[in-house]
């Protein structure tokens, strides 16, 4: 009679347990449809009740700690590919509860919470995992897109995120874009009638300026805002070979861009300059063997060689 009353308890507590984790899948889901790129913004109560008391969810949770007051260009494209990897989780896995894409302020954090979670500013913009099982929680390295972490997600979790889509533009930003298109396309015929734009030596030097910007990787540096130099040590050289700042692959891709012009020059003109030029062209080689020194010496010192 004992044994069959404690199993009747038992099972009661288990059911109550299952409503109770149930209630807080359905407020997290609610919580995730109320936001537009199914990342649900954390606040001190909804961290406490929804999150360190996951044990009884059965499910994972990855969180986004970020502090927007030091954001830097880097630091704003880690976050928009965390909201592109939640957005298309949704989008592949319409209804799904599986999983859960949180976010939330490192400065609005309560410091239990941080210290829980062995985060510190230097962390910071990070993302952690917290397992469906309520064991440890672990901080997954700081991928560069969003495909990289959907990778680290499939290790961790088994579940595939499928397509990576992107958060739709806000109809601020849409009507923007059209304005500009707009405006361009009725300025660019007469802009290209003007007198200063038939002469050779400016499309010489257009041609030149854009290899330099494309080879610098200045339209990644545009799309995904890195800043130029170092936001708060003010240094423009990264040494890592993981990535580089605006700065640097500007002076980068000049250098390259002097033994570009030289032989382009060479090729060109070789065949009919007399002997006097001759020195000029062995100066335009004795440059370019320095800028191509500079840049070997470069790439050692990111690489730890020197």
């Amino acid at each position: 009679m004992c044994a069959a009353s404690f199993v009747l308890l038992m099972a009661t507590i288990a059911s109550a347990g299952a409503l109770l984790g149930d209630d807080r899948v359905r407020e997290l889901a609610r919580l995730r449809a109320a936001s537009s790129d199914g990342v649900i913004e954390l606040q001190d109560s909804s961290l406490e009740s929804l999150i360190l008391g996951r044990s009884g969810l059965g499910r994972g949770f990855y969180i986004l700690f970020f502090d927007s007051s030091a954001a830097s260009g880097r630091d704003e494209f880690f976050q928009s590919e965390f909201s592109s990897l939640a957005y298309s989780f949704l989008k592949n896995h319409a209804g799904s509860t599986s999983i859960f894409f949180a976010s939330m302020q490192a400065s609005k954090s309560p410091p239990v919470a941080l210290h829980s979670f062995n985060v510190t500013g230097f962390h910071i913009p990070c993302v952690l995992y917290l397992p469906p099982s309520g064991g440890g929680i672990e901080i997954l390295p700081r991928s560069s897109t969003a495909q990289q972490l959907a990778l680290t997600i499939r290790s961790k979790s088994g579940i595939e995120i499928g397509e990576i889509f992107s958060p739709p533009l806000s109809t601020g930003r849409r009507i923007a874009l059209a304005c500009t298109a707009v405006i361009l396309a009725c300025l660019s015929p007469a802009a290209l009638k003007a007198p200063f734009l038939q002469d050779p030596k400016i499309w010489c030097g257009a041609a030149i300026t854009l290899y330099i910007f494309v080879i610098s990787g200045g339209i990644f540096s545009i799309l995904y805002q890195v800043p130029l130099i170092h936001p708060r040590s003010g240094h423009a050289f990264h040494r890592e070979p993981d990535g580089q700042f605006g700065a640097e692959g500007i002076l980068v891709a000049s250098l390259y861009a002097v033994p570009s012009v030289a032989i382009s020059v060479i090729v060109h003109w070789l065949p009919r300059v007399p002997s006097r030029v001759m020195p000029a062209l062995a100066i335009m080689g004795v440059a370019s063997c320095c800028a191509l020194g500079c840049l070997s010496r470069l790439h050692e010192w990111k690489t730890r060689r020197s």
